[in-house]
């Protein structure tokens, strides 16, 4: 079992059995929705996953997904895509072992912003 929570602890989870995939994803909307470069999920099947804290919070920016979020911190959690009804993303950092779900394929490479190849020669800023 695999288990994970939100930035503040409120919104937690645990999930049963093996991830259906891995992935880090460069789309535009991930990247809107985390400020962040890039985003890794992992998805599993929507009902091995079972919510032990807070009930999450949603929002819909199109018809095509809804994000799942912490109603008290505002981390985001989980995507679930309506062309999916049966999977639920869950985001990799959110687990405590992040490391245990790798990714193995990544999603949208096409609009990945332009620095991404350059982060493995950049030096440590600590």
């Amino acid at each position: 079992m695999a288990k994970g929570q939100c930035l503040c602890g409120a919104l937690s989870f645990e999930v049963e059995g093996d991830p259906l995939w891995s992935a880090i994803c460069h789309c535009e909307s991930c990247r809107r929705a985390t400020s962040s470069p890039f985003t890794a999920f992992v998805g599993f099947s929507r009902d091995s996953v079972r919510w032990t804290g807070d009930t999450p919070a949603s929002y819909a920016h199109s018809e095509k997904a809804e994000r799942l979020f912490c109603k008290k911190c505002g981390s985001q959690i989980a995507y679930m895509s309506n062309s999916r009804t049966d999977q639920i993303d869950l985001y990799t950092a959110s687990f405590e072992d992040p490391n245990a779900f790798a990714p193995t394929k990544t999603a949208f490479r096409e609009e990945a912003l332009s620095f991404i190849h350059a982060i493995p020669n950049l030096p440590d800023w600590n």
